[in-house]
């Protein structure tokens, strides 16, 4: 298993909180980086949607498509999800990271 603090499991772990478009989970990693101590990985635009895109190839995410309203125009928004492969992964990850937090000592 790769490390529990790559950018993949970062976003597993997004996903655990329900299916949402690309800027939306961008939204999301960035309040949840500035409020945890991870603040070393970041995302942005241009390289979010590849790594959503490869672990999609991966089976580990779903995709759908939805129309913009009409009323508010703009581009048709594409949602990720978790698959049931993409959540044991994710879960996995969970499990070791907190396996190493529960593992250091405090000061």
């Amino acid at each position: 298993m790769q490390s529990p603090f790559t950018s993949r499991a970062v976003v597993l772990q997004s996903l655990l909180g329900g299916e949402c478009y690309g800027l939306e989970m961008l939204d999301r990693l960035k309040r949840k980086m500035n409020t945890k101590a991870g603040k070393k990985i970041r995302f942005y635009q241009g390289s979010i949607y590849p790594v959503l895109r490869s672990m999609e190839d991966e089976g580990l995410l779903a995709s759908r498509v939805r129309k913009q309203d009409p009323k508010r125009g703009g581009r048709p928004r594409i949602y990720f999800k978790l698959t049931a492969r993409g959540k044991r992964a994710a879960l996995d990850y969970r499990t070791v990271a907190l396996g190493f937090y529960k593992g250091k000592k405090r000061r």
